[in-house]
């Protein structure tokens, strides 16, 4: 069926079907079903004044269901010239038998599609495009990958962008050859690896009138003894300038990765994989953020620290130190008047981070670092609740090493001095007491605000691993005042109708 791309200015998140080589899921936790169900966000919580300025613009018919870019970075940028405007990438079909491809699009600042087009000439299949603008000239880097032979192969495009005119695009470079040899403590450890699924990140360079490009893949080979993935990370650096890319000279790459990630790659006892994002700040530090999921040797889930800051300094070319603390906030199980309790759970219940692979890090002013997460409550038996998951952001102060969690939806009340994040079975006064609703036959249930953080109300597509897939929660950068957006797509009400098609005919499309 045919598809179209849209464009909405305020940041648009586009995500459909699972295509060809995405990245596997994590181990599953065994979901529990809630009993009863769960209501909207009141309406009546503050929500700021807001307002469209670009209706939505049609940027390419396409054959292909899509992910409008790479897992790990947003897929529009601003142009940081008086001129303005927007540099977009994404991947897409043009006809129906055709290859999927990446393209990019050059907006101008109103909005209006100055140029759109596929990055290579080159009839092959391509994917997960990462975007990054020279902020001192405007010129976009582009990175993505594509099939060859006899691996995947991550490559690299610059526009020359000159006097305001796209498309100059230089010739395509392979940053990473796959396959690829992996070193462990100076010893051969592997030989098959293949780094794909790029972000591409611009920071300072040690050399004076230059910039620093950095583009992370991530290995889709794992040699854990159990085979389930664990993506080390491959980042290949080079400096560069404005003139550089406007004579479409070619970079010098050169090449780091995370001695600890590799280890993860190669484990052979417990299990770790991480899910993170690679971010730059003006100082010449490099940070891998995010978090990571892991597993005993026996399979049941460990309880360590597992939100984590990598960060190597001296412009990617230092050693790298891991910073990670502890993800989980104990939970408490709502207690009825009849003495019994909501879930029951057989371990201890918790808030900690889940499906949230998907996700981008920021730097913001002050020395901090963001990236959102989506938390939900589980248990110590290996278990969670799908109808209990919130949006939140992780932040580290790289000043005082420490870490911060903050609700973005739903926030606690303000004047809840009892639950240290938002609790959605107690929402209103006092605090610290369920609120709770009784059916006809005398059951107690949570009377919960709930939201549903993923673009599809079912949980049980892709045997059971939507949520993976499908959890896609980015931030902007901060703008002149330090403002940024969080973006997800939410599908609770979609849910409700679909579960409950006559308790909620009012949720039907169109009225149907």
């Amino acid at each position: 069926m045919k598809k179209v791309f849209l464009l909405v200015l305020c940041l648009s998140f586009i995500i459909a079907a699972v295509h060809a080589m995405p990245m596997q899921p994590d181990f599953a936790k065994r979901p529990l079903e809630s009993l009863g169900q769960g209501r909207p966000v009141s309406s009546g919580r503050y929500l700021p004044d807001y307002s469209f300025t670009k209706t939505p613009t049609v940027l390419l018919e396409s054959y292909y269901d899509y992910m409008i870019g790479s897992y790990n970075s947003i897929p529009i940028r601003n142009i940081p010239l008086a001129e303005g405007g927007y540099f977009i990438t994404f991947h897409g079909k043009r006809t129906p038998a055709g290859e999927r491809r990446v393209f990019y699009a050059h907006l101008t600042a109103a909005g209006q599609i100055y140029n759109i087009n596929e990055i290579s000439q080159v009839t092959n299949a391509e994917g997960y495009p990462s975007l990054a603008v020279d902020p001192v000239s405007g010129k976009p880097l582009y990175a993505w990958h594509a099939n060859s032979t006899p691996e995947l192969i991550t490559q690299f495009t610059s526009d020359a962008y000159i006097w305001g005119v796209s498309s100059l695009l230089n010739e395509i470079e392979t940053v990473m050859d796959n396959p690829l040899d992996i070193f462990i403590d100076g010893v051969l450890a592997s030989a098959d690896n293949a780094f794909v699924w790029p972000t591409i990140q611009i920071g300072p360079s040690p050399i004076d009138g230059k910039r620093r490009a950095y583009i992370g893949g991530r290995n889709k080979i794992t040699h854990t003894i159990t085979g389930d993935p664990s993506e080390n990370l491959l980042i290949a650096y080079a400096d560069f300038d404005g003139d550089m890319i406007e004579e479409g000279a070619d970079l010098v790459w050169s090449y780091t990765s995370i001695p600890e990630l590799d280890q993860w790659n190669h484990g052979q006892g417990d299990f770790r994989r991480p899910n993170c994002s690679l971010a730059t700040d003006n100082l010449g530090n490099v940070y891998y953020a995010g978090s990571h999921v892991a597993k005993a040797a026996d399979d049941s889930d460990l309880d360590e620290p597992a939100m984590d800051v990598f960060i190597c300094p001296n412009y990617g070319a230092g050693t790298w130190t891991r910073i990670s603390v502890s993800d989980r906030i104990p939970a408490w199980d709502p207690l009825f008047p009849d003495g019994t309790h909501a879930f029951n759970a057989e371990g201890e219940l918790f808030w900690g981070i889940i499906n949230s692979a998907h996700m981008n890090t920021v730097v913001m002013g002050e020395g901090r670092i963001i990236f959102p997460v989506v938390y939900g409550l589980q248990s110590t038996d290996n278990t969670y609740y799908p109808a209990y998951q919130t949006v939140k952001a992780s932040i580290y102060d790289t000043r005082t090493q420490q870490f911060y969690l903050r609700d973005i939806y739903p926030k606690k009340n303000r004047t809840d001095t009892f639950n240290p994040i938002f609790m959605p079975w107690d929402t209103e006064y006092p605090w610290g007491v369920a609120e709770y609703v009784q059916d006809e036959s005398g059951t107690y249930y949570a009377d919960s605000e709930t939201i549903y953080p993923f673009p599809h109300w079912d949980r049980e597509l892709h045997d059971g691993s939507m949520e993976f897939h499908y959890g896609y929660v980015k931030v902007s950068e901060p703008n002149a005042q330090g403002l940024m957006v969080a973006v997800w797509q939410d599908s609770y009400r979609a849910q409700l109708y679909n579960k409950y098609p006559e308790s909620y005919p009012e949720l039907a499309v169109d009225g149907s």
